[in-house]
Parts: structure tokens; sequence; C-alpha cells
């Protein structure tokens, strides 16, 4: 009888540490502010899937790219055949396209980073001026137009409050890689500013896949008053990557070093000068209205040779997004309404060449006559109402509407030089309604 009573208390005081140690090891988790949504939330009380990359996240990586950072979110995958070969996939759609990311959205400091024609390009940023990322997985945001796939926001670096500072940094790497970077940063009770310049080159892996990087970031923010602040980002970037292009599979087993044949013969490569510009201005008129509005600005000038043509393009666009919040009460229960507009106008203008690298073997490309010009002017426009509703404080609504426009214009160059005749085409217009 003793043995039992001792084994009975013996038993008793386990479960007691036991939970008394669950009780001890239970913390709460600070919560998670949502910058991306035009109506300010935190992660534990959105209804749409949203995955947040911190700036710790971010300093874990090698720093050269962003496709470990991205790979360890559930959902998202980012494939790299080489630097500057990528395709993002959100639940697997995007998968469909070969060499780059479509259907999926993305935006720097609220600045568009996708094309008129749609695609998407980030592997070209710099790491150092990124501090945080927040991803909304699926067609769940009604403010940022017709992302299939999702949207990927990008928020610049700051520099802490009232520090300064300069600082410099080289990496190396397999395959002769070398990084360089200098970066710096002001900060007082006013202004915020950080720069950066980044200098990458790769030899590569493989034959004909040398690369070439050089990034140079501005962001600055002035706050004009107490209701209002002014921000500015700017990003140049010029690059030239060598493309190896794909190979068969007795090549991938034996000898997977190797460029493919003709790209190797012709020497292909991609080089462009890219500049982003962007000017934003946040106002606060009293406790229930404020704006926000930002005026963007891209230019891209590109050259490309490929063992079938050359390809030079430019492209250049212009936009604004404003939205407009209220916040009161709607039958006692607090609610926020956002009201909003994305626009942006593009022009594409491209024109092929033969490619005479034959003619002259092991000297690369040499550029013929011209066959192809052809110039696109893109427009899209999408209007956003955004709504969310306070119930209870366990029970949160989420609703949303966005009308989104696309429309563009194609002219032959090459064949009409003298004609203005354009070729106009519509998508016409689509309706998103979202509730959560």
């Amino acid at each position: 009888m003793f043995k039992n009573s001792l084994s009975f208390l013996l038993f008793l005081g386990s479960v007691t540490a036991v939970f008394g140690q669950t009780q001890k090891d239970t913390i709460v988790l600070s919560e998670i502010t949502l910058k991306g949504s035009p109506i300010k939330n935190v992660l534990q009380n959105t209804a749409s899937s949203v995955a947040v990359i911190t700036a710790a996240d971010i300093a874990k990586s090698d720093g050269i790219i962003l496709t470990p950072v991205l790979n360890k979110i559930p959902g998202v995958t980012m494939q790299q055949g080489a630097l500057n070969t990528n395709r993002i996939t959100i639940r697997g759609i995007g998968a469909r396209s070969q060499f780059g990311t479509t259907k999926i959205k993305a935006y720097f400091d609220g600045i568009p980073l996708t094309s008129g024609e749609g695609d998407t390009t980030i592997d070209d940023l710099d790491l150092a001026a990124i501090e945080k990322i927040e991803i909304i997985k699926g067609p769940n945001s009604t403010s940022f137009g017709s992302g299939l796939g999702g949207v990927i926001q990008l928020f610049s670096k700051e520099t802490p409050l009232l520090e300064s500072f300069g600082k410099t940094s080289v990496a190396f790497g397999s395959f002769g890689l070398l990084q360089r970077r200098l970066a710096a940063g002001y900060s007082d009770f006013k202004t915020n500013l950080f720069t950066s310049f980044t200098d990458l080159e790769s030899d590569g892996f493989r034959a004909n896949s040398s690369y070439k990087r050089k990034t140079f970031n501005l962001h600055g923010k002035q706050r004009l008053s107490a209701k209002g602040e002014l921000s500015f980002l700017g990003t140049f970037t010029r690059l030239k990557a060598f493309i190896p292009s794909s190979i068969n599979e007795n090549d991938l087993r034996n000898n997977p070093e190797i460029a493919a044949t003709t790209w190797a013969a012709a020497q292909g490569f991609e080089s462009y000068d890219k500049f982003l510009l962007g000017l934003g201005y946040d106002h606060r008129f009293s406790e229930k209205w404020s704006i926000q509005t930002s005026l963007f600005s891209n230019f891209k000038d590109a050259y490309e040779p490929r063992p079938f043509d050359i390809l030079e393009d430019r492209t250049s666009s212009v936009g604004i997004r404003s939205n407009v919040n209220y916040k009161d009460y709607l039958f006692s229960f607090p609610f926020e309404v956002s009201l909003g507009t994305e626009l942006l106008t593009e022009q594409y203008d491209f024109t092929l060449y033969r490619n005479l690298y034959q003619s002259q073997p092991g000297q690369g490309s040499l550029q013929g006559d011209a066959f192809s010009a052809i110039k696109q002017n893109r427009k899209y426009s999408n209007y956003f109402l955004q709504m969310e509703l306070w119930l209870s404080q366990k029970l949160h609504l989420e609703s949303g509407l966005a009308l989104n426009t696309t429309s563009y214009s194609l002219q032959n160059v090459f064949e009409n030089n003298s004609s203005d005749q354009k070729m106009p085409f519509t998508f016409g217009n689509v309706w998103s309604p979202r509730v959560g």
C-alpha cells in the first residue's frame, strides 16, 4: 500500500512539473505589421496568406541573390539556372514560363518591377538595399492588379534613427566570385538617407557564363511637417551576363560545364543599363483622412546577341500610384476604407539584326543587317477599393473590388518606315471582387 501511494505521488509530481514547465516556456510572439497593404494591418489578423522575410533573414543569406531567401518560404520557389536566369513560382503559378517570371507582380517601395507585358525581374536587385520582403500568395489582393500567382513587395533599407555610418565589405566565392560593396547612411529626426554601391562578378561554373553587375542605390526620406513626409528611391544597374544556354542529357551527365555549341560559338550574352526612379509623398490630414502618392519611372536599354539573331531593345515607362484612406466607425464597429488607382504607360521598341558569327569563327557575334523592328505602346490602369471591418476582437472582415484595363498598340517600323499606322488591341475590363 505504501509503495502504491508513493508511486502515485511521484506520478502526480511529474505531471505537475511538466505542466508547470509548459506554462513557463510559453511566450507571446510580437505582432508583425504589414507595410505593403494600403490598409496597415498585422500579420496575425489578415485573411490573406502572407509570408514576411525580415532583415535578419536576408542577413543569413550569401548576400548575392534572392534565391536562397525566397526558397525558404513554403509555396514559393525560385529556380536558378544562372545569376541572370531565374524563375519564380508561387503555388505553381508561373511554372509555364520557361526563362522568366510571369503572373506574379513585384513592387519595390510601391514602384512596379513588373513590365507592362507582365514580366517580373528582381534577380538584379542588390540585397544590401533590401530590408524587408512581404509575399502575398495567390490572387488575394485587389490593390495590386492582376497578379494571379501573388505579389512580392520589397522595401528598401533605412538607416536606424540617430545613426550615421560608412562601411565596406568584400566577399569571395567559388568560380571566381568576387563582390565588393560600399554602403553609407545618415539619420536624424527629420532625414533618413541610405546609399550603397555593389560590384559583383563571377566566372561561372560553365563555359560562356561569366557575369558582371554594378548596382547603385539611393533611398531617402524627409519629414516636411508633423503630417507630411517625402521619399525618394533611385536605382541604377549595369549588367553583362554571358549565356551558356541548354545542353542535352548526355552532356549534362558527362560534361556539364560546357556551353551549348551555338551559344559558345556566338559568345551570346545579355547586357543592359536600367534606371528605376520613384518619388513618394505621404500626408495625414487628420486622424481619419490620409493619402499616399508615388510617381515612378523605369528605363532599360538592352543588347542581346543570340545565335539566331541580335536583339536590341529599349523600354521606358512612367506611372502613378495613389490611394486615399478613411478611418471611422460603422454602426459602432471600427472600419477603414482605401480607394486608389495605379496607372502605367510604357513604350517598348526593339530591332532584330542578323548574327554573322559563323562568317568569322572565333570572333563571337557580329551584327548584320536589320530584318525586323517593332514599336509597342502599353497601358494599364488598376482601380481598387479595399475595406476592413472589425466586428469584434476575434472577428475581422476584409473585402475589396478592383477594375483592371489593359491595352496596347503595335507598329511595324521596319515594313512601314513612313507610316504611322498602329494596330490597337485591348483585353477589356476585368472585375476582381474579394471577401475574406
